[in-house]
C-alpha cells in the first residue's frame, strides 16, 4: 500500500512537499480509539487510553504534557515503531492495519521522518552522507538520490557544510542536518522528538524557526512532543495529554490566521 498522489504530482523535493499540493485528500494521520498497555514489568503500565487524534495536511501540532503522560508512546504508535493494542492508525484516509507486516519498514522509510533529541548523526560519515543514509537501501539512480539530498540540505541552509563531520558541527548545525536527513525523502509527515531538548535557547530558536519557515514554505506536516513553549507557540495546534489521554486541544493564534485564510480561500472559490 503506497498514499495516493495524484499523477501530475511534480517531484515533491523541488521546493514543494507534496503534502501542500494534495489538501482535498483526507487527514494525513488519524488515530481512532487507540491505546497502548505495556507489561514488561509486574504492574502493567496503560501508556495509551482511548486516544483519538486527527492531523490535516501540512499542520503543525505540538504534544505537551508530563512526563509519562503518553507523548512518546503516542508517536512511537504514529510513527510505526509500535503497534497499538486496539484502535486504528491511518494515513491519508488508508488503514495502516491492513498493511502487510513486511511492508511496514519501506512505509515506514518513505513516508515517516523523524528527528531525535540526540540527533543520531553517524560520527564516521559527512553531512551528506548522513542525510543519504535512508537512500542506502532504496531503489533508484544514484544521480537521482544525491540531487534529492542536495535539495535536502539546501532546504537547511546546510549545503556549504556538507562535506563536514558531525564533530565539526555546532549543535544547531547536527539538528539542521538531522532535519534534512528526516526530509530527503519527502515523507508523508515529520515527526520530532523534542528537537531542541539538548540545545541552548538560541540555538533552539533557531531550530524552531526553521521548522517554521519549512512548513509554511514547503507545506511539510510536523507533529513535534515538547516541553517548549517557544516550540508550541510556532505551531497551529497544541495537543496537552494527561495519563495517556488527550485532555485539551488549543488552536494557537497562527492556527486561526491558518484557518481563516483557507476559508477565504474557499469562499472565493464558490
Amino acid at each position: 500500500m503506497a498514499i495516493r498522489r495524484k499523477k501530475s504530482t511534480p517531484p515533491r523535493m523541488k521546493g514543494k512537499m507534496f503534502t501542500k499540493q494534495d489538501e482535498k485528500l483526507p487527514p494525513i494521520v488519524e488515530l481512532k480509539n487507540v491505546h497502548r498497555t505495556y507489561e514488561e514489568s509486574a504492574v502493567p503500565v496503560k501508556a495509551l487510553r482511548g486516544v483519538n487524534l486527527t492531523v490535516d495536511r501540512g499542520e503543525m501540532v505540538a504534544i505537551m504534557g508530563p512526563s509519562g503522560s503518553g507523548k512518546t508512546s503516542l508517536l512511537n504508535i504514529i510513527g510505526l515503531l509500535d503497534n497499538p493494542d486496539e484502535g486504528r492508525v491511518y494515513y491519508a484516509g488508508e488503514d495502516l492495519d491492513e498493511l502487510k507486516r513486511r511492508k511496514i519498514p519501506m512505509f515506514r522509510q518513505k513516508e515517516v521522518g523523524m528527528i531525535f533529541q540526540q540527533k543520531n548523526l553517524i560520527p564516521t560519515l559527512t553531512a551528506f552522507e548522513n542525510v543519504y543514509m535512508p537512500f542506502r537501501y532504496t531503489r533508484g539512480k544514484r544521480s537521482y538520490k544525491r540531487q534529492q539530498v542536495e535539495e535536502a540540505l539546501r532546504l537547511v541552509s546546510m549545503v556549504d557544510r556538507k562535506d563536514h563531520f558531525p564533530k565539526q558541527l555546532s549543535g544547531g548545525e547536527k539538528q539542521r542536518v538531522a532535519v534534512a536527513r528526516s526530509l530527503v525523502m519527502s515523507p508523508a509527515v515529520v515527526l520530532a522528538d523534542e528537537p531542541t531538548g539538548e540545545l541552548d535557547s538560541k540555538t533552539g530558536d533557531q531550530v524552531v524557526k526553521l521548522m517554521e519557515h519549512l512548513n509554511e514554505s514547503t507545506g511539510q506536516t510536523f507533529i513535534i512532543v515538547t516541553h517548549n513553549e517557544l516550540v508550541a507557540e510556532a505551531c497551529h495546534r497544541v495537543v496537552q495529554m494527561k495519563d495517556g489521554q488527550i485532555i485539551e486541544t488549543a488552536t494557537s493564534k497562527k492556527g486561526a490566521a491558518r484557518s481563516a485564510a483557507k476559508a477565504a480561500v474557499k469562499r472565493k472559490q464558490k
